[in-house]
């Protein structure tokens, strides 16, 4: 039994030309070409959307501080709380243990009954770009540092504690001062 390698195309037999594989090649690299870039577009999207979402909480959290004279600690306003996260979506790894809170309580609800609450502040919190909840640090309120709202980007991971001056990792934030 004989088996061949390579196949012979004789007189008579349809093949294909070099212009017609020249051709072929040059479409796909071009539909390549086209389509790459639009890999990394989507994750830049993701990015931005998530720094727009982070910079609408803090807005919402500044205009209920500027309000109520209350800070956003969480329903007691005791400083054990240290966190607020967004109901919705699934909670971020963080790097420490958390005592958190409901930071959609604090924005679309008179958590205090308070007269001068003027809220609610968003309609609603939704989940970061990859299915994950927004986090405040709460830590800071009482000291003139910096409080973080962030997501933990792709990685799901929140790498950014309350005490660094930017955000670290893959997390994107936006900063209350």
């Amino acid at each position: 039994m004989r088996v061949r390698a390579f196949a012979t195309i004789r007189a008579g037999q349809a093949g294909f030309t070099l212009l017609e594989v020249t051709l072929t090649v040059l479409i796909l690299s071009s539909l390549a070409a086209v389509a790459i870039p639009l890999f990394g577009k989507v994750d830049s999207t993701k990015i931005d959307r998530a720094k727009l979402d982070c910079g609408q909480i803090a807005d919402a959290l500044m205009t209920y501080m500027k309000d109520t004279r209350l800070r956003p600690t969480g329903r007691d306003g005791t400083p054990g709380i240290r966190a607020l996260m967004a109901d919705r979506g699934s909670p971020p790894r963080l790097p420490i243990a958390v005592r958190s809170t409901s930071l959609d309580s604090i924005v679309r609800t008179n958590t205090w009954a308070s007269s001068r609450w003027r809220g609610p502040y968003m309609d609603s919190i939704p989940p970061d770009p990859w299915g994950q909840r927004y986090v405040v640090w709460t830590v800071n309120y009482h000291t003139s540092r910096l409080v973080w709202v962030l997501s933990a980007g792709p990685d799901g991971t929140l790498q950014t504690s309350p005490d660094h001056a930017s955000p670290q990792g893959d997390d994107i934030g936006v900063s209350i001062q």
